[in-house]
């Protein structure tokens, strides 16, 4: 049961709801969200758990549906699937004085249509049609649109450094590896010298970069609500996957090991003759 209330003495009109917190466990099991802990009552009232824009308070009267004294056992960020802001409340099943309700949550496969027959009166909201809403809303299509660019930015500047590290010294490298080669040196060695000069661009900045993309997430996550992104719903799993940061530092691998051949290919065309008379006129 939701509905909005009028705490007695300040005048405050915040939004309650009552549940009827074991059957709500049983009907979120396995759902990545938290459902609060809440007593059945302390001395002189019911328990309630208050919003941070209530503030702190102890023993409260409230008038909704009748007058109730309150217990303020606590403060809950968020009521998942109703308000994550402003004032609000929730209490047991227990508070109201006879058993009503506005909303039903329903667990199994049961088809909407059988839930319109079956509650003709009710507005049906599925999980899959909220998720379909959010990721049709224009702000959803715009942040998953800027986030593939940077991906793909981040990549080509990952892409540029192995390049530019194999033109900066390109030059020399090829006179060192042609004189080199007059000396008995083998296409593989060759190859394995170009790939130990890139190594420490792939070793060192690949699996730091995962390991920055894979840690923030965590660390910085419970800072930064990104509920607006998810239709107003209260967001508390910002585990990001593994995909996408790991097949980028493969990608960047397989970079190195391209350039590499394709440098050793270049530099097999250099005429011996030509890199023994370097330093000569």
């Amino acid at each position: 049961m939701t509905g909005r209330a009028q705490i007695t003495g300040t005048g405050e009109q915040p939004y309650v709801v009552a549940v009827d917190l074991a059957q709500w466990r049983r009907v979120n099991e396995g759902a990545p969200i938290s459902l609060p802990a809440l007593s059945g009552g302390t001395s002189g009232g019911t328990s309630a758990l208050v919003s941070p824009a209530l503030g702190p308070r102890g023993t409260f009267d409230l008038t909704w549906l009748s007058p109730v004294r309150l217990n303020a056992e606590g403060v809950i960020d968020a009521v998942p699937g109703f308000y994550s802001s402003g004032q609000f409340l929730l209490v047991p099943w227990e508070v109201l004085p006879w058993h009503a309700a506005d909303t039903l949550l329903i667990k199994g496969d049961i088809s909407p249509a059988e839930l319109a027959r079956l509650v003709p009166s009710a507005t049906i909201e599925t999980q899959e049609a909220a998720l379909r809403a959010i990721q049709a809303d224009p702000l959803t299509g715009t942040v998953r649109t800027t986030m593939a660019v940077v991906t793909v930015a981040l990549g080509a500047y990952a892409l540029a450094a192995i390049v530019l590290s194999l033109v900066a010294g390109a030059e020399g490298r090829a006179r060192t590896v042609s004189l080199l080669r007059t000396l008995g040196l083998s296409d593989r060695q060759a190859r394995r010298l170009t790939l130990l000069e890139l190594l420490p661009v792939v070793v060192i900045t690949a699996p730091v970069g995962v390991a920055l993309g894979m840690g923030l997430p965590a660390a910085l996550g419970p800072g930064v609500d990104v509920s607006v992104f998810a239709g107003g719903l209260p967001v508390a799993d910002h585990t990001p996957g593994l995909l996408t940061p790991v097949a980028l530092a493969a990608g960047l691998a397989l970079c190195a090991v391209a350039g590499a051949y394709a440098h050793t290919a270049m530099t097999r065309r250099r005429e011996l003759d030509a890199a023994l008379r370097v330093g000569t006129d």
